[in-house]
């Protein structure tokens, strides 16, 4: 019975931080009966810091270190861009197991299992092979559990007075202050919470703003906790189309929801026909199209919570059952 789990996965300016955060979301619903080890080449010290708190981190300075450190009596997960087929034969030739975190199907995979917690994610969208199996869909979300925690308690009665804005640890775009001057337009709203993380490289850059308006409260590179904390307290969201959105799902906040990369398009795309928010290509931002965007989400029903909430309840349960499956001796 295989009892250890490897994540390869890295985060920076580049990569952005939600793949870390997302592994650090998948390791806390196995920690119970598996040990896990974090394998990173980049990290940024206070994610790092975080996943010390309980797990081992292992940071590598190449792919050989990692590879050295399988001995094929592992679950191998692997959430990476960058790291593709030929590096996926590598792993299932050293006999370990291998899971895939991906929302691209952009190549051909060799995994054990594909995690794609996006509702638009489909088995005929993946080349893989005939022992791959797969967990795609909400059902699978990879959130940290503070936020089922949230879940279980049920939302408070939020007022859409409170807005909360996001786009990730590193924003190389800083899209937060795109959306951040359009907001601030607003003198309906009494607090307006901004989160940037340990990558964000134009914080300066807001300093102009944050003196002309003693709404905004900027929040950098906050906790778990305190970034429920700060979703809770806002019934409206400007967010991207990632695993933000899904963590802003569950406080009951109506989202709107922003498209900027290429990993978002599927699930952009999806929202936009499947769901009642407000959907904006932000690749060449609009203040206008978002003016309008949070005027008619300012009308929409409050106690209509956004379709994804309802679909995470059980993904905790739903991927750890599927390592359990993995880790026995007749596998899947």
């Amino acid at each position: 019975m295989i009892d250890q789990v490897f994540i390869r996965v890295d985060g920076s300016l580049n990569l952005g931080a939600g793949h870390l955060i997302r592994c650090l979301a998948l390791a806390h619903m196995l920690k119970d009966e598996f040990t896990i080890h974090f394998f990173c080449l980049d990290v940024p010290t206070e994610i790092a810091e975080e996943i010390k708190k309980d797990f081992l981190i292992n940071t590598i300075s190449s792919e050989e270190d990692f590879f050295s450190c399988i001995t094929g009596k592992e679950i191998v997960v692997i959430d990476h861009y960058y790291l593709g087929s030929d590096y996926q034969k590598k792993i299932k030739d050293l006999g370990a197991k291998l899971v895939c975190i991906d929302d691209r199907h952009d190549q051909e995979f060799f995994a054990d299992l594909i995690i794609n917690h996006s509702p638009a994610a489909k088995i005929e969208n993946y080349l893989a092979q005939d022992y791959t199996t797969y967990a795609l869909g909400p059902e699978y979300a990879l959130l940290r559990p503070v936020y089922f925690q949230e879940y279980k308690e049920g939302t408070n009665s939020i007022s859409k007075e409170n807005i909360f804005i996001c786009f990730g640890g590193a924003d190389s775009r800083n899209i937060s202050k795109l959306i951040l001057e359009v907001v601030s337009s607003f003198q309906y709203f009494k607090k307006i919470t901004v989160v940037i993380g340990p990558a964000y490289q134009h914080e300066n850059s807001l300093s102009e703003i944050l003196e002309k308006d003693l709404r905004i409260q900027l929040m950098n590179s906050i906790n778990d906790v305190e970034m429920l904390s700060a979703m809770a307290s806002a019934g409206l969201a400007i967010v991207p189309a990632s695993n933000v959105l899904y963590e802003v799902a569950v406080t009951g906040a109506q989202p709107i929801i922003c498209f900027y990369g290429n990993a978002q398009e599927e699930l952009y795309q999806y929202l936009m026909k499947n769901s009642n928010a407000f959907c904006l290509n932000v690749f060449n931002f609009d203040g206008e199209e978002l003016k309008i965007a949070i005027r008619n989400s300012l009308n929409i029903n409050s106690n209509e919570p956004f379709f994804l909430r309802v679909e995470v309840a059980n993904s905790p349960g739903n991927n750890l059952k599927n390592f359990r499956r993995l880790a026995s001796t007749t596998g899947f």
